[in-house]
């Protein structure tokens, strides 16, 4: 029977628990699939928002403003699903079991109550309890009453059972209910009830229970099962003529002469139709696939059983039989005649018989070079009952022993297609074919990829591989791949003209010096010549730590700033790999390496290596390169901005030691000196340089004033001066006069200068480096604000908040003139946040100034990342502008 579950709540809560049981039914059926519609977001998920204008100021410039970030929280909801309604008859005194499952159906983890009660019928119900039933059979697991699920992940379902007694006196024909309730503990001020209403009705005629059962749940073909069907009389007169009738399905076949009877469980039923049972008050035969007991008479309290068995059939295939009884009986002085009603039903897997081969080649395969690669051909068959899969493991252990694969090598599984991965199927974590039907044949591809290193060999080497049946893993079967040896590879790293040889993998001797400054290249001749039997290429590698020692790394990083480049000595074009060179043959190449800008004077190695990329065959070759003494200083980056008549702005500089020596340390020849300069300092312009201590940006009590009057030496402010490489950041700060005329522009230099005609090693002082700070007088300018509010508006704030999936958001956005002339052609850009959408619910509005608001036009489209544009027009100095829209929370 199909019932309805009841739910006392609003319209508008019942809108959206709809939508939620529809995601939550969706995600069930897509597991990890993505699905276009929204769904409510999980609980705590952030949205951001934030706004830009742009305007006109009465110069003609257009400017853009941005407002600050406003962020909300998605707050957990909860709902949840009960089912089922039920319905069962009973004598008075009798016991009830009515099973119900509950399911979360909110955005987080939630803990229900559960609840049973009478429900007020005809019959009041005593003895009502709920008692767990985790693996959903309709029994209890245990007695022990509970009135909680535990928590319940979004999503998880939690069954139980509820148990209710017929009072002895209770009026034949009437009916008793139990009202079972759960309850979200978590839904806040208004609970979140789900109700389901289970009924009994009372009979004082024979009330009987038949239930099926057999003696195992799987087997192989060839298992016997037997069959009992249970019969219990619970009512209160006798039931007759009980005839059950049981069909023995497509795949079991019948054990003739196999049915026995409860009351004398040694004695034979004769399958005969025609016959007389020896035990009276039965009659049983069986005819075609049909077993058909009838029992002359069930007294009250009285139980009993009956049996067949089958065996299942020789190669039948795997898969599940279902088998379900059928029983009448008749009762009352009538008498009246039960329908037909089923059993229980009692399924049986047939589970497959397994067997397979797995063979590799014959012969041995030819010999293969050192880093090269071979593939094998492993073919499965499955000579099992039923599809199989198959887990492929390759055995690795013992490689680089006597008859094995060198160490070092490699092994990847191949589909048939020899090209795609043999990869995971069923979750396991091993590579296997993937199903495979009864009688069928896979082809396993092993590819060894044989490392550089490995030496020559004319051995026969193997490597086993084993595949496993996943439905029966003691089945499992080897199979061994080989081939005749391996071949050797060999290359020789040469420098410049006359040749030179390489240094192998140990030597250390420089071999060629080159000269440079830091940020120059240097160029180094390199000759690599393939000294194996065979057409190779080959990988070159440069490597250095950045100073005279060290062993090389090859493949690891360069030191920041270090660069090489490889070129073909034929036509310069740029090369990571040699190419092809033939067996006994020498191609010429050229490294440039650029030495980073700051590096310290003196002497670097740079290690090269070519290397076969196949065979692995390497040769190193080691050179020098020599850095000269290199100063210099840079200043970054002129700046504009506008200000205020009496107003401030402040510029950041970031000056740049690019040499390779220390400038500007104290007591040292070589001070560096920072001076400012304004255009309009006749004009009551002023200026002034910080030394930006914490590099925030910003100027702070703990930041440095460079005293540019008493020669603004930078170690006044920084004893250790301005390391190689090594940048700070200054801060200058510029002051108008009260009487700035609007329009004027004042250019503030600053100027670093190292000590003219000081040397430091051989090199000479740089000159001096200079940026410009263009501050204009404007009066004209906006600040915009964002806030929100998720209480309908009642309070508006720039701090994060919380909502609900569902819930409005509103935004105020205040756009204010706080120059002094003005603004116009002032738009304000915004966008709808991610996991929202436009609530044109809410009246969006546009008031300016103290006048009335303005309506405005809702987008066409209302989803996640919708472009909104509120045009204002002009405001005038202090005059303010304020825009309001929502947006809605994605359920």
């Amino acid at each position: 029977m199909n019932m309805t579950n009841t739910t006392p709540s609003s319209s508008a809560t019942a809108r959206r628990r709809s939508c939620l049981r529809v995601a939550f039914a969706l995600l069930v059926l897509a597991s990890f699939a993505l699905f276009a519609h929204a769904a409510a977001p999980l609980v705590n998920t952030a949205i951001g928002n934030q706004a830009s204008a742009t305007y006109k100021d009465d110069s003609g410039v257009e400017r853009t403003v941005l407002s600050n970030t406003v962020t909300t929280l998605v707050q957990q909801v909860y709902d949840l699903d009960l089912k089922q309604d039920n319905a069962r008859t009973s004598n008075p005194g009798g016991q009830v079991f009515f099973p119900h499952t509950v399911t979360n159906l909110g955005n987080g983890i939630d803990t229900f109550t559960l609840g049973a009660v009478d429900g007020g019928g005809a019959t009041t119900l005593g003895s009502i309890a709920i008692y767990i039933d985790a693996d959903g059979d309709g029994n209890p697991d245990n007695f022990t009453s509970i009135g909680t699920t535990g928590p319940l992940a979004a999503g998880a379902s939690f069954r139980f059972i509820v148990a209710a007694t017929v009072p002895p006196g209770a009026t034949v024909g009437s009916a008793g209910t139990v009202t079972v309730t759960a309850t979200s503990t978590n839904g806040g001020d208004t609970p979140i009830v789900e109700t389901n209403t289970d009924t009994v009705t009372l009979t004082n005629d024979a009330v009987l229970q038949v239930t099926k059962a057999a003696t195992r749940g799987s087997g192989l073909p060839g298992t016997p099962v037997k069959y009992t069907i249970t019969y219990r009389n619970i009512g209160n007169s006798a039931a007759t003529n009980l005839k059950i009738t049981d069909i023995i399905q497509p795949g079991l076949t019948y054990v003739d002469g196999s049915a026995r009877w409860s009351v004398n469980p040694t004695q034979t039923l004769t399958d005969a139709s025609a016959d007389t049972e020896a035990v009276s008050g039965i009659d049983y035969n069986f005819v075609g696939t049909t077993a058909t007991f009838v029992i002359a008479s069930v007294a009250p309290g009285v139980s009993g059983y009956v049996t067949v068995e089958v065996t299942v059939d020789a190669g039948q295939a795997p898969g599940t039989i279902t088998n379900t009884a059928d029983y009448e009986f008749e009762t009352g002085s009538g008498p009246t005649t039960v329908p037909l009603t089923s059993t229980n039903t009692v399924p049986f897997e047939v589970l497959p018989e397994v067997s397979l081969t797995f063979e590799g080649p014959a012969t041995p395969l030819e010999p293969v070079p050192a880093s090269g690669s071979v593939s094998f051909n492993n073919v499965l068959t499955n000579n099992g009952t039923g599809t199989d899969t198959f887990n492929i493991v390759v055995d690795t252990a013992g490689l680089g022993t006597a008859g094995k694969f060198p160490a070092g090598t490699t092994f990847q599984l191949f589909k048939s297609d020899r090209a795609t991965p043999l990869t995971d199927t069923n979750g396991d974590g091993i590579p296997d074919t993937g199903p495979v039907a009864a009688n069928g044949t896979y082809t396993v591809v092993l590819r060894a990829n044989i490392p550089g290193n490995a030496a020559a060999t004319d051995t026969t080497l193997s490597v086993t591989k084993t595949a496993t049946s996943t439905v029966n893993p003691i089945q499992s079967a080897p199979a061994t791949d080989t081939i005749a040896g391996i071949t050797g590879a060999g290359v020789d790293l040469l420098g410049q003209s006359p040749a030179t040889d390489g240094l192998g993998d140990s030597g250390t001797t420089i071999v060629n010096t080159e000269t440079g400054n830091p940020g120059s290249t240097v160029t180094f001749t390199l000759n690599v010549k393939n000294t194996g039997p065979n057409p190779d290429t080959f990988d070159l590698i440069a490597w250095t730590n950045g100073t005279d020692a060290g062993t090389p790394t090859f493949g690891s990083s360069l030191p920041p700033g270090w660069t090489v480049v490889f070129k073909d000595g034929a036509n310069n074009g740029v090369v990571s790999n040699t190419g092809i060179i033939l067996a006994d043959s020498t191609r010429t190449y050229t490294a440039e390496v650029t030495i980073p800008v700051g590096t310290s004077p003196g002497d670097i190695s740079v290690w090269f290596r070519s290397q076969s990329p196949s065979t692995g065959a390497a040769d190193n070759l080691r050179d020098r390169v020599t850095v000269d003494t290199v100063r210099g200083i840079t200043i970054q980056t002129n700046n504009a901005g506008q200000i205020f008549p009496g107003g401030s702005v402040i510029y950041q500089h970031i000056l740049t030691n690019t040499g390779n020596v220390t400038e500007g340390l104290l007591g040292a020849p070589n001070t560096l000196a920072i001076a400012l300069a304004n255009s309009l300092d006749g004009s009551a312009f002023t200026s002034v340089v910080y030394y930006d201590v914490d590099n925030n940006g910003t100027i702070d009590a703990g930041d440095k004033i460079v005293d540019t009057a008493a020669g603004g030496l930078l170690s006044s402010v920084k004893s250790d001066g301005l390391p190689k490489g090594e940048s700070i950041r200054l801060l200058v700060k510029v002051q108008a006069p009260i009487g700035a005329a609007d329009g004027a522009v004042n250019i503030t230099t600053i100027t670093a200068t190292p000590a003219p005609g000081v040397d430091v090693g051989s090199a000479g002082a740089p000159a001096a480096v200079s940026n410009a700070d263009a501050t204009s007088v404007i009066r004209g300018n906006l600040t915009i604000v964002k806030e929100q509010s998720v209480d309908g508006g009642g309070t508006w704030t720039q701090e994060q908040r919380s909502a609900m999936p569902g819930g409005q958001i509103r935004y105020r956005i205040t756009v204010t003139n706080v120059g002094s002339a003005d603004a116009e052609n002032i738009a304000v850009n915004d966008t709808v946040p991610v996991h929202t959408a436009y609530d044109s619910s809410f009246s969006a509005t546009i008031t300016k100034g103290s006048g009335s608001p303005e309506s405005f036009t809702p987008p066409s489209s209302s989803g996640a990342g919708t472009a909104l544009l509120f045009n204002i027009g002009t405001l005038s100095p202090t005059q303010t502008a304020v825009i309001t829209f929502a947006v809605k929370i994605d359920e």
